[in-house]
């Protein structure tokens, strides 16, 4: 039997975009497999032969994990701790994508060896994602700011927010392409930029907004790598 690659949160903007060019990945659903469950996950692993899992399942929006840190828990944190012991039992291969929101945003650029200092309680949970992994042998962690290539969802951008950002399209591609040769791996874009410089690309009638005083935001997201050399443009051109 060929062994497989499962994914979490196959469904969501990077995992669409995966399956696009890896279509042979198992991508359940989560009726199909909720990794808050897991026997669900075992489940799945024991059917499918599956011999790696990225993971990619988490609650992202700052806000949401906020306002609902029990769901923020479950999800980010007692989910990733389902993954990690499935994968420890079945000597699995793990992938986990984290985020730049693990870092405080006060002190840019972030490398691979910065050392995490969440400002909410989403990077919290995120980081202590990170921690759970590493108590595995094979794993690799992935952080990176992405969007999908569409019209911008909300009426403004922040003009004092920034980020080293990529299209979703082009970290799937660069996920499986890349040999990942460190445990902690920066996936960035080439030009540090505003979200409203972001949104603009794709939506020039967004209007420019700034963070409130005191917000829980994490301000400068940009990340370098120490590791990758490939740093990828986001000028809308199709690769």
């Amino acid at each position: 039997m060929i062994e497989r690659t499962l994914v979490t949160g196959g469904h969501g903007r990077l995992g669409k975009e995966m399956q696009k060019i890896a279509p042979d990945f198992l991508y359940p659903t989560h009726e199909q497999m909720d990794f808050t469950k897991i026997t669900t996950v075992e489940r799945m692993v024991q059917r499918n032969d599956v011999a790696k899992i990225i993971h990619l399942g988490a609650l992202t929006s700052v806000t949401k994990c906020e306002e609902d840190r029990k769901l923020a828990w479950k999800v980010n944190v007692e989910g990733t701790k389902n993954i990690v012991k499935i994968c420890r039992e079945y000597n699995l291969t793990l992938w986990y994508m984290s985020t730049p929101c693990v870092f405080d945003g006060e002190s840019a650029p972030y490398f691979e060896n910065s050392i995490p200092s969440p400002k909410n309680y989403y990077g919290k949970t995120k980081a202590i994602g990170e921690q759970l992994v590493q108590s595995l042998d094979d794993y690799k962690i992935i952080r990176s700011n992405f969007v999908p290539k569409e019209k911008w969802p909300f009426e403004g951008a922040y003009t004092d927010r920034f980020g080293t950002y990529i299209y979703a399209h082009d970290l799937a591609w660069w996920l499986l392409m890349l040999k990942l040769q460190h445990p902690v791996n920066h996936i960035c874009g080439s030009k540090r930029m505003s979200m409203y410089e972001l949104a603009k690309i794709t939506t020039p009638e967004v209007k420019p907004i700034t963070t409130e005083k005191g917000s829980i935001l994490t301000r400068d997201m940009t990340l370098g790598s120490l590791y990758i050399s490939e740093k990828i443009k986001i000028d809308g051109v199709k690769r």
